[in-house]
């Protein structure tokens, strides 16, 4: 009996795998037709926006050309109205200068003089002009190299980041592991860096766990310490493929995020706290719930109470996963982006509340348990994360702690 239903559930298991191999088998032939017709499209965008820029250089071109061809007709007519008029002043002063000769042959000087002075005025109206020797279209040369440099520089770094992007794109991407076993293959040590870590939270067991603490830390200035945000980043930053696990405790719970290394560390704004910026991606857990925060806009995640989490990061897939670790993995939320920078590890912290890096000795079967149900119990997390950017009380302010309430 026990044979027969091994050799069925062998039977069984060998159709799942035909099954899933035809679905990707589809799957992949699908992908083939849409490489195709992206690929096209992109051909034809580019085509067109290639043909956009062409023609705003030459237009740009003509109108340069018209501007110094129209400035040159107006010079020139300047020239020409000018010459006109020499050459008539040249001509009535020469014919002043024969009237002036001719009345020279008298004897009568007086005369003369009266004769000269009303032919001859003292004050000449004429406007005399000279030309100007530093005169170029120089500064127009001049403006278009600076010009021709930028753009070189500009095209440069452009066709770069493009080629970055049409090399880094891959339609076909390794399946997201689906046991704890195969997630482990991916799991990367992480450590705590003190130089991050905010002044009410002691790091234990050599930087690979944190807690709150009431007294502040004697840590030492550095730029990189978050001064207001009760939070910590790990020393690594993460590409590629990457996998790490995190028990944690506390009422009110931890946030655990990931983050680009240009997170502000200074002030209480909404640029230093994980989630609440487009630098950092957390999830907040409690024993009210779960909630997935990015850029100040949150997703609630309603499932049972986990105290391990698992983390998976696909960097080039743009992928970064939340598991509940237990006996099985429970996908708690699945972020789809495009990850531009690398991503260092992170926890924000409320009084009472501590965070472990998890080692996979230490096992995945975890308690989960349901969570508070009494609604005057529960905190409404959202109006709790509001209240703590201002309440030292459960998320601790610059430069130490404040008594509990």
């Amino acid at each position: 009996m026990t044979l027969c239903t091994d050799s069925q559930r062998q039977l069984e298991k060998s159709k799942q795998m035909v099954m899933d191999l035809e679905a990707e088998l589809k799957e992949i032939q699908k992908a083939s037709g849409r490489l195709r017709n992206l690929t096209q499209t992109t051909e034809e965008e580019g085509d067109r926006i290639f043909t956009e820029l062409l023609s705003f250089i030459r237009t740009s071109h003509t109108e340069m050309i018209t501007l110094v061809q129209s400035q040159m007709t107006t010079e020139l007519n300047r020239i020409q109205g000018h010459l006109v008029d020499l050459e008539q002043e040249i001509s009535k002063l020469k014919r002043k200068q024969s009237e002036v000769e001719h009345l020279s042959h008298t004897d009568d000087h007086i005369y003369f003089l009266q004769e000269v002075q009303s032919r001859w005025p003292t004050c000449n109206d004429f406007q005399s002009l000279t030309t100007n020797p530093q005169f170029s279209f120089g500064e127009v040369i001049k403006s278009l190299s600076s010009l021709t440099g930028h753009i070189k520089d500009i095209w440069r770094q452009e066709t770069t980041r493009i080629f970055s992007a049409v090399t880094a794109e891959k339609i076909l991407l390794p399946q997201e592991p689906k046991t704890r076993e195969d997630f482990i293959q991916f799991l990367v040590p992480l450590s705590l860096d003190p130089n991050t870590v905010h002044r009410n939270l002691r790091l234990t067991e050599q930087n690979q766990a944190v807690a709150c603490s009431i007294e502040p830390q004697s840590y030492p200035e550095h730029p990189d310490r978050f001064e207001w945000w009760a939070q910590v980043l790990s020393k690594e930053g993460l590409t590629g493929r990457c996998y790490w696990e995190v028990v944690w405790s506390g009422l009110y719970g931890v946030d655990l995020a990931v983050s680009y290394k240009d997170i502000n560390r200074t002030g209480q704004g909404d640029d230093s706290g994980f989630g609440y910026n487009r630098y950092s991606w957390s999830l907040d857990c409690s024993i009210f719930r779960y909630a997935l925060v990015h850029n100040n806009e949150e997703t609630e995640i309603s499932v049972p109470l986990s105290r391990r989490i698992g983390v998976y990061l696909d960097h080039r897939a743009g992928q970064l996963s939340f598991y509940s670790v237990s006996d099985t993995m429970i996908l708690l939320h699945k972020v789809q982006t495009r990850f531009t920078q690398p991503l260092y590890p992170g926890f924000g912290l409320f009084q009472g509340s501590t965070a472990k890096i998890g080692q996979p000795q230490e096992g995945g079967s975890t308690q989960v348990v349901d969570r508070l149900k009494n609604n005057k119990t529960c905190i409404n997390h959202r109006c709790l994360r509001t209240v703590m950017k201002s309440n030292k009380c459960l998320r601790f302010g610059k430069r130490g702690a404040s008594s509990p309430k």
